[in-house]
Formats: C-alpha cells, structure tokens, sequence
C-alpha cells in the first residue's frame, strides 16, 4: 500500500481489509486519535501506526502489520509496543523515538479527555501506566500534549494535593496564560525590533511543575518566580547576549536573579542565560540560549535524564 494515499481512503477501508470485526470497532477511536496526531508529524507511515495501533495496548499482529503495510509502519509499531511495555531503554534515546513517543501520550490524552470516564475510573485504569507515561511526558516536545497531560496525570496520582495546589493557583491560571501570551508577544516584537533572529517559546508552569520544585528545593509557594516561563532561541552565542542586552533595556528585571550558565556551564554541560524579570506585574522567568545549547539540554549530557543517571 501507498502510505502517501492514507488522507485520501476513508479509515474504513483501511481498517476493514486487515482487521477482524472486533478490531474494526475501535476505528472511530483511531480516526480520532489520528487527527491529533497529523498537527504533530507529517510522516504517513507514522499515520499507518496510529491506525493500526491498540491504543494503549501491545498490537499484535507485526508480522501480518508488515506484509500489508511495509516495514516502516511495522518498524513504528515495533517501538511503540515497546514503549507501551514500558521499555526503560525508550527513555536513553527519546531524540530516535519522538514521533511513537508523541503518539504513545495522544493515546493517554484521547483516554482521559475523550472517554466517558470518572476521576475515579481514570485512576482504577490508568493509575498503574502513568508512572512510566510520566517519564515519556518529560521527553515529549509538544508543549501542547505536555500541558495538557501533566495537571491530568498529577490529579489522577495525588487527587488531594491537586485540590490544594488548585485553590493556590488554579482561579488564577487564565490570567497567568493571558500574561504568558503578551509577554511573548511584546518579547518577540522587541527582539525584532532590534534585529536579533529569536525563536520565543512560552509556557505556563503547571500544577504538577509547581509542586516539583516546591518539594525539590523546600520552599513556600509564594517563592515560586517561575510560573510564567519565555525561552529565548537564538544562533550564536553573540545573539544570546544582545538578546540580553534587549531585556535589560526594555524590561523591569531583577539584576540578583541574572545566572550566566554560559559563560559558567553547570556541571552536566548545561549552557543557558536565566533572567528573572517582570510583566505586567507577574514574574516571568527568561531563558536564552542557542539552539545547539537548547538541543543538548533536551537530548544531550545536559539533560535532566542523562545529568541524573549519572550521579
């Protein structure tokens, strides 16, 4: 079969001349599930897996998956069963696997807001899955899956602190998303302005975020500058400094709370620039960095996976 034709067949057909009628009926689940998945990748035989796929489950069936569809599709497949059987060796090389990585966490996200489900259902099902699903999450560069499957998998695990860290910071989560869209807007423009070429990122820290660093670094809520979040990508090191320059001209910042992890990288390798400033009356934390630095703090030495392996 030609994968470059999957948008153009309806899933039925697709569906209906490889898989017995019991499969058959979880196609509208697939078709689902794969409408999310094409905003993310373009490769058609990845389409073919989603397909294909038992959701959550170890798909059976390879030898036959690749006699009908091709080796690229059953070579997806084969990933994501093991990611599914939750091979810890996945993680060492998630840079290899994004793409079954991103649709391993679709799976999760279709369950959890798609299926007609309780909280209390969400947990007798998923509860035993989401300590491995939430080390895949921390691999995924989707921000837009991440956002929507950290807070989920935090309040299926610990209901209770949820609740408190909601009453905290829940009833002010769309200001701060509001805050997060025009700080990165206004960012972007300056940046511009000056001519520096900058990719600006932006997140705005999640409840489960929230309550890492709280517990990891013993400190009160109220001591959490971060929940507004810009990185800053640029291509030399020249630019991270005049996109430096460009913040501490136009924006409030608080010149104590200026870490340069370039000119001194971590231990791990980890190189970055962390600014601490202000918008609109909210703290927003500022990261710049290259997009060779940010690729290594992701994939590389200097990620938290590798850094805390190896200590």
């Amino acid at each position: 079969m030609n994968t470059q034709n999957i948008q153009q067949q309806p899933i039925t057909n697709l569906l209906g001349n490889f898989f017995d009628i019991r499969l058959h009926k979880g196609g509208s689940q697939r078709e689902g599930i794969l409408k999310r998945y094409m905003k993310f990748v373009n490769d058609p035989a990845a389409h073919l897996a989603a397909l294909v796929q038992e959701p959550l489950k170890i798909t059976k069936n390879e030898n036959a998956i690749k006699r009908f569809f091709g080796e690229d599709v059953h070579d997806h497949i084969a990933i994501l069963n093991r990611i599914t059987s939750e091979d810890r060796k996945i993680l060492y090389n998630a840079s290899a696997y994004q793409d079954m990585i991103m649709l391993y966490l679709i799976n999760f996200e279709h369950v959890i807001f798609h299926m007609d489900l309780t909280m209390a259902e969400k947990s007798k099902k998923l509860k035993k899955k989401i300590y491995f699903a939430n080390k895949t999450l921390r691999l995924c560069t989707a921000g837009s899956i991440v956002s929507n499957l950290e807070d989920e998998f935090f309040a299926i695990m610990y209901p209770r602190l949820f609740e408190k860290y909601s009453v905290l910071f829940d009833s002010k989560r769309e200001v701060y998303c509001d805050i997060e869209k025009r700080a990165k807007k206004t960012l972007g423009k300056l940046l511009c302005e000056d001519h520096v070429i900058a990719r600006v990122q932006s997140r705005t820290k999640s409840i489960a975020s929230i309550h890492n660093k709280i517990k990891k670094k013993n400190i009160l809520p109220s001591q959490v500058l971060d929940l507004i979040g810009l990185r800053v990508l640029v291509r030399t090191k020249e630019d991270c400094y005049r996109a430096l320059e460009v913040i501490l001209s136009h924006w409030s910042t608080h010149h104590a709370r200026i870490k340069d992890y370039i000119a001194i990288p971590k231990e791990n390798g980890y190189q970055s620039i962390h600014v601490t400033g202000e918008f609109d009356g909210k703290y927003v934390e500022i990261q710049i960095r290259t997009h060779n630095m940010h690729h290594k703090a992701q994939y590389g030495q200097a990620s938290h996976r590798v850094y805390k392996r190896s200590r």
